[in-house]
């Protein structure tokens, strides 16, 4: 589901807000989360995760339609890291699974497709 400032107003407004005051409202927390960011590097909304600005090296890549190398120039991104609650209720019908070994035939074939790729 994508969900946007607009579903959040939506909600709102259908908990019994009006719905200038529902767009106030979620810009204003948006408006939180930028500046946060842009004091701290970090904002912590418990029960949800942690948004964080991390600094990112600059790099070597491919445009791989016009096959010339590029270089990505060092720059900030966010990160957003689940807080555990959420991530344990997201994965809970998972928590049950047990590793099952590949047999070696398996697993050639997934060395082989792996060193193809990564090469």
């Amino acid at each position: 589901m994508k969900l946007s400032a607009q579903h959040i107003i939506a909600a709102l407004v259908e908990g019994g807000m009006k719905k200038a005051q529902a767009t106030e409202f979620t810009k204003a927390v948006f408006e939180l989360i930028v500046e946060g960011l842009e004091k701290d590097g970090r904002v912590k909304i418990n029960g949800l995760g942690t948004f964080k600005v991390v600094e990112v090296e600059s790099r070597e890549s491919l445009n791989v339609k016009s096959m010339q190398h590029l270089v990505i120039p060092k720059h900030s991104k966010v990160k957003f890291i689940t807080c555990k609650e959420l991530q344990s209720s997201v994965n809970k019908k998972y928590e049950n699974l047990e590793v099952e070994m590949l047999d070696p035939i398996e697993k050639t074939w997934i060395e082989k497709l792996r060193n193809k790729i990564f090469k």
